[in-house]
């Protein structure tokens, strides 16, 4: 499966700004795997439907609390794709 890396054009804390670029790479065929502590995103084709993306920061509680907070979020309808830093990063589903 070929492979896209890009780098995040955005500062970690430009939040909006991080989730619209990620809808476009959407638009654009590509659809998020991972994203470094560098700031370099992963992405392979996207053969689906259009999605969003949505960035959380991260609960004060812990990592024993990660699951639980996914889980939620999955209740949603919302998919967990990756952490950055202290921010989870989800897709619709």
């Amino acid at each position: 499966m070929t492979t896209t890396v890009k780098r995040l054009p955005y500062d970690w804390y430009e939040i909006d700004a991080i989730e619209g670029w990620l809808d476009e790479q959407v638009r654009e065929g590509l659809r998020l795997v991972s994203i470094s502590g560098f700031g370099r995103a992963l992405f392979v084709p996207s053969t689906g439907t259009l999605t969003r993306y949505r960035i959380h920061v991260k609960p004060e509680r812990g990592i024993s609390h990660d699951d639980e907070y996914r889980a939620t979020f999955a209740d949603l309808g919302w998919e967990y794709v990756d952490s950055y830093g202290k921010f989870f990063i989800y897709r619709s589903i």
